[in-house]
């Protein structure tokens, strides 16, 4: 139950009823993708470029990016009959992995270093 400013508690299902009746839907939101600004992206690019032409022959360029995927089920929203158990069969409860990969542009290389371990090439 929510309590307004002290006042009368109200049921959550009341908000979810007015909600229904404004046109709303309990559901999740689209994933679009996020704008750029084109004009910095230009710019980034011309000092990468510059970057890559100076570079001293005994040095390299990388990109670094950590991931950590599961290997389980994502469960997501859906319409589930009232007083029904729907249940998923799950592969490995919580368990997930930390990598660290590092992609070198300059030899091609890409490098991923789980953690506190040694580099796996």
């Amino acid at each position: 139950m929510l309590n307004l400013l002290g006042k009368l508690p109200i049921h959550s299902a009341w908000y979810a009823q007015l909600a229904q009746r404004y046109g709303f839907f309990y559901k999740k939101p689209a994933l679009v993708p996020g704008k750029t600004d084109e004009q910095q992206q230009r710019k980034w690019m011309a000092q990468y470029e510059k970057l890559k032409q100076d570079l001293p022959t005994d040095e390299t360029i990388c990109f670094m990016d950590r991931v950590h995927p599961t290997h389980n089920v994502q469960p997501a929203y859906g319409w589930i009959q009232k007083g029904v158990r729907k249940e998923i069969p799950a592969n490995s409860g919580r368990s997930r992995i930390n990598l660290s990969g590092v992609l070198d542009v300059i030899e091609h290389r890409v490098l991923i270093f789980p953690k506190n371990r040694e580099c796996i090439p």
